[in-house]
């Protein structure tokens, strides 16, 4: 319960920030006909025993782009250096803990969020209960079933997907409410805001601070002449040199 409670607050947190980012509401985010119907997830499986490994990829076969590693430690660098939708782990190693590699993931900024599936054995009980503690966000007791395996898989997927949908939304709102769409300059809202900082760390700082506002003459003409696609090449080129040039 409380593995599923930090996921839901992780996607409330981010529903709050989109539609309170945009006018639109967020069921437009959730109409969305989501990659995950159509697209083939990329998952990692790190598992040493081969037996283990070819049974899960031929339950996957056509329902995932499976990579395989037998190694822990290579499994780390791997998920770290490839954007993977989600990890299988499995328990089983000789001499190798799997939650510490569980908590290597999480610990790391860019696999803190993908989906985490430990493979279990029967017995480990204690063993997955410390994993959603520390955690991971799903698992599987072996002998694996391929319906429950794919279910379970794409439910992660579906719901990473969600979220990272979610994120690059609020990110593209905050930076389309401070720029220009025309330039990429900074806008007239991120002045008003931005302003007052400027002038309180100048006056903490006992230092002077410059405003220079510039002018582009006769630009009528030039939409006059060439018109407004004209008109705004020159605006571009103009902010392309203000960005190349000033601080």
């Amino acid at each position: 319960v409380k593995s599923l409670v930090r996921l839901k607050s992780l996607t409330d947190e981010l529903r709050l920030r989109a539609s309170t980012t945009r006018n639109i509401g967020i069921e437009e985010l959730l109409s969305r006909n989501f990659a995950s119907e159509d697209t083939t997830p990329k998952v990692l499986l790190i598992d040493e025993r081969k037996s283990s490994v070819e049974r899960i990829q031929k339950m996957l076969r056509d329902r995932a782009d499976l990579d395989v590693t037998h190694d822990p430690h290579a499994g780390f660098f791997q998920a770290a250096e490839t954007s993977y939708e989600c990890v299988m782990i499995s328990t089983a190693f000789a001499d190798f803990d799997p939650l510490r590699l569980c908590s290597q993931l999480r610990s790391l900024d860019r696999t803190r969020f993908v989906p985490i599936i430990l493979l279990a054995e029967e017995g480990e009980e204690e063993r997955i209960i410390r994993g959603l503690e520390l955690g991971i966000n799903d698992y599987l007791m072996r002998p694996i079933d391929q319906q429950e395996l794919t279910a379970r898989l794409r439910t992660q997927v579906r719901r990473k997907r969600y979220n990272d949908q979610l994120r690059a939304s609020v990110t593209q709102t905050i930076e389309m409410a401070v720029t220009d769409g025309l330039t990429g300059l900074h806008n007239r809202r991120y002045l008003d805001s931005h302003l007052q900082t400027l002038f309180d760390r100048a006056e903490a700082r006992r230092r002077p601070l410059s405003v220079m506002i510039t002018d582009l003459d006769r630009f009528k003409a030039i939409n006059d002449a060439h018109g407004h696609d004209g008109g705004d090449e020159v605006l571009r080129e103009f902010a392309r040199r203000l960005r190349k040039n000033v601080r």
